[in-house]
């Protein structure tokens, strides 16, 4: 279980939500230890926001990995654009462990207090300001990038 906050947006959109969950002391961190998590989203969309620095993290398995089963981490899937592409992002906040999920509460509230305030809301999910633009200039909303995996077109 656990809840999550769904979102379009451009990168400069990712951006300023990335810059505003360090003001909450998120670090942007890669899923696999070593790694770094590239600066634009489209060259690597999946990543975690962690309340920890990374050398204070538990990796795990080969190659090693993180995991919010044994760290606080918030699971974050970048938007990002790619012509003609919107395609959606979220923040996922796990409640599997609890003594980890109530360390992730408040810093995941303040994201969705943010994006809640600071873009707007269609259907379920959210849309960027930057995302605006490119959709109404004729960008498609997509789950994922077409030729990547199944993805279906979200008519706006």
């Amino acid at each position: 279980m656990g809840s999550s906050i769904s979102f379009y947006g451009s990168e400069a959109d990712c951006r300023l939500l990335e810059s505003y969950a360090e003001t909450l002391g998120l670090h942007l961190i890669a899923p696999v230890a070593g790694k770094t998590a590239p600066a634009l989203a489209k060259e690597g969309s999946y990543c975690y926001l962690s309340m920890r620095a990374v050398e204070e993290l538990h990796p795990y398995g080969t190659p090693l990995r993180y995991t919010d089963a044994k760290d606080p981490l918030l699971r974050f899937m970048r938007p990002y654009y790619a012509d003609p592409y919107l395609v959606l992002g979220h923040i996922y906040r796990s409640t599997d462990v609890a003594s980890i999920s109530s360390l992730t509460d408040l810093p995941f509230r303040g994201i969705k207090r943010w994006v809640k305030a600071n873009w707007a809301k269609h259907g379920d999910l959210y849309i960027g300001p930057g995302a605006g633009e490119l959709i109404a200039r004729g960008a498609q909303m997509v789950n994922v990038l077409p030729g990547t995996a199944s993805s279906k077109v979200v008519e706006y």
